[in-house]
């Protein structure tokens, strides 16, 4: 007999289950009435009709968990997790839900008479047909929460100050984050939930005919027996763990697959929240980005060559050896990304931010940055041929042993800057800040800079021809 046939047969009322690691456990039907299971485990855990009236479950962590039809009556969540977890049709009368985080938990049909949801986390909480009543709502934060018309509010309450989102046909979703968010069964019908971001969405049965998707991320959505009778897809995307009928193909209603190596040359994003994707090897080649998340992505070995990126998020992405030959670049954002070996041949790059980049043995030849911050960045073993860096913050990058042929550095940031053992050739460094600069060891033939600048710098054991023209 496994743990979860033991537990799904024993009487647990009024045990002491005080911390204990419940993890998936299988108490479907169970009795755990006046039970102590503060702080106990409990995510995963498979509640659906359990009986835990009077049961204190403070900061007990129910994520993720099924508690379909289960009686919580007067049972205390205070400070619980049930991120999440699935309520349908739960009888919560009277319980005590303060500061519970019910972020993305289903609630519908729930009956929610009478409880204490002061400070509760109630962002994404589907709180369809949910019964609402003897709560004090006008002391209850509803943002970010959704409801339906057969939500029961309490008598005379104002609806239109919720700062809730109403699930019906016909309303605009656009540009929400509903990542996570229970919708299963909505009716959705020619809802606008362009750019929505939908990751790992519940749609289970969901009517979306008509509905208006284009610009969505739908990666690891649940649709199965969804409704997409004359949805609308166009450039939304979607991964291989979204879920859907085999009847239709995303792609063939204008969605984009995302996943490794495939190939989405000259296509147009705006908006899309790809974080955390596996893009290694995708063609992008041509592709006009804007306001795209690529944040912690994977998009190694990836093809940008003549891409047009605006306001495009590359925090702590994998970008080794990506080819961005000929790419414009302007307002983004590359913090901390790992560049190590990409090819950056005359790319422009123009407001952009590239604070402690890796960008070692990349190839930068031709490039052309303005106004950049590329502070703290190593740049060891680069091609800098070439290249131009005016206006652009160098503060603390690493350049040791790195040959700089023909740059131009004028009016650039360089304080602090390792240039050691370095090879400079044809520098312009005219009106470049070079307090602090580390230059033992470093050969400068042909350098620009003139006479007012050379009291920034120690010039002992460097090898220096002035030139003042």
């Amino acid at each position: 007999m496994n743990t979860g046939d033991f537990l799904n047969r024993l009487d647990l009322r009024h045990q002491n289950l005080k911390g204990k690691n419940l993890t998936g456990a299988e108490l479907k039907g169970a009795n755990i009435r006046g039970a102590d299971l503060r702080e106990t485990d409990l995510s995963e855990a498979i509640l659906s009709y359990a009986d835990l009236i009077e049961a204190n479950l403070q900061g007990a962590n129910l994520s993720r968990g099924i508690l379909t039809r289960a009686i919580l009556n007067l049972a205390n969540l205070t400070d619980a997790n049930l991120r999440e977890a699935d309520l349908s049709d739960a009888n919560l009368i009277g319980t005590e839900l303060v500061r519970t985080n019910l972020s993305a938990a289903s609630l519908t049909g729930a009956n929610l008479v009478g409880a204490n949801l002061a400070d509760a986390n109630l962002v994404g909480a589907n709180l369809s047909g949910a019964d609402l009543r003897g709560i004090p709502l006008n002391q209850t934060d509803l943002k970010g929460a959704l409801y339906s018309n057969r939500t029961i509010f309490p008598e005379n309450f104002n609806v239109q100050k919720l700062a809730a989102y109403l699930l019906a046909p016909g309303v605009s979703l656009q540009g929400l984050n509903l990542s996570y968010v229970n919708l299963n069964n909505a009716d959705l019908k020619n809802a606008d939930l362009r750019r929505t971001n939908l990751i790992r969405a519940f749609l289970i049965g969901t009517n979306l005919s008509g509905a208006n998707l284009s610009g969505a991320n739908l990666s690891g959505a649940d649709l199965s027996n969804a409704n997409l009778n004359g949805v609308l897809l166009n450039k939304a995307v979607y991964n291989h763990q979204t879920l859907y009928s085999d009847r239709i193909d995303l792609a063939d209603l204008g969605a984009y697959l995302i996943a490794p190596h495939v190939s989405l040359k000259e296509i147009a994003l705006m908006g899309v929240d790809l974080q955390g994707a596996d893009l290694l090897g995708v063609d992008l080649g041509g592709a006009i980005l804007n306001d795209v998340n690529f944040a912690r992505v994977d998009l190694s070995r990836a093809i940008l060559r003549k891409a047009r990126l605006k306001k495009v998020k590359f925090t702590r992405a994998d970008l080794r050896k990506t080819d961005m030959t000929g790419a414009i670049v302007a307002n983004s954002d590359f913090t901390l990304a790992d560049l190590r070996g990409a090819d950056l041949t005359r790319i422009e790059l123009d407001g952009v931010c590239l604070q402690g980049v890796d960008l070692r043995d990349a190839d930068l030849t031709g490039a052309k940055l303005l106004d950049c911050n590329l502070s703290f960045a190593d740049l060891r073993g680069c091609d800098l041929t070439r290249s131009h860096f005016r206006r652009t913050n160098l503060d603390g990058v690493n350049l040791r042993k790195t040959e700089l042929m023909s740059v131009d550095l004028e009016d650039a940031n360089l304080t602090n800057a390792n240039l050691s053992e370095a090879i400079l050739f044809r520098v312009n460094l005219r009106e470049a800040n070079l307090q602090g600069i580390t230059l033992k060891g470093a050969d400068l033939k042909g350098v620009f800079l003139p006479q007012n600048q050379l009291n920034e710098i120690d010039l002992e054991e460097l090898s220096y021809n002035e030139d003042s023209s």
